[in-house]
């Protein structure tokens, strides 16, 4: 209710300023997708942008995850990997890659971007956090549980990751150390925003 429309003033303010602004234009095509639910306009936007601009990392970042959102996942993943070529010290793009490749139920690419996220910060909450679910779907609990432990010592810094570590302790019968995570993202939910679908997860 706040930031959504914020964010599409702002993004017009700056196509106002500057009509070939990618970046602002992205920014809309995230509210588009987001706010609206309109991905058949926010993916139009998308490839009108990327023409103009292919060369971009930050376009090749925004528009990689968008396009991996609406299922186009070949061209997302080459967009985002070549934004890891021209910047491969960028933590960010791995951490959208790495959660490119769990929605394309490419799992084991997954874990190994995650991982490499890890060795470039080994305190990486979010690293552990996006191990966890491709060791879901492999059905294997006590790796999930264990690397869920490690994500939770590295930082709840994120609520995806904090969603992801009360699933995975209520699935192994660590019920209480659920609760506890649960407790943390409503703490987290006075400072930022944590999605009813992530609350929702926590919570099964």
């Amino acid at each position: 209710a706040v930031v959504w429309p914020r964010a599409r003033e702002l993004a017009q303010k700056a196509i106002e300023l500057d009509p070939d602004n990618g970046e602002a234009r992205l920014v809309q095509a995230m509210v588009l997708a987001y706010a609206d639910q309109n991905e058949a306009e926010a993916e139009r936007v998308v490839r009108q942008v990327l023409v103009s601009d292919p060369g971009s990392v930050n376009l090749q970042i925004l528009g990689g995850q968008l396009l991996s959102r609406f299922g186009k996942f070949s061209e997302a993943e080459e967009l985002l990997k070549g934004a890891i070529a021209a910047d491969p010290s960028f933590v960010m793009t791995r951490q959208i890659l790495a959660h490119h490749y769990y929605m394309s139920r490419q799992y084991d690419l997954a874990k190994r971007e995650a991982w490499r996220i890890i060795r470039m910060n080994p305190r990486s909450g979010t690293g552990y956090g996006l191990l966890v679910p491709p060791n879901w779907m492999s059905g294997d609990w006590r790796t999930a549980a264990w690397i869920a432990d490690r994500a939770e010592a590295a930082g709840l810094n994120q609520p995806m990751v904090a969603m992801g570590l009360a699933y995975t302790y209520g699935r192994v019968g660590r019920v209480e150390e659920a609760r506890r995570i649960i407790a943390a993202m409503n703490e987290q939910a006075k400072m930022l925003y944590v999605s009813p679908y992530q609350r929702a997860v926590a919570h099964m």
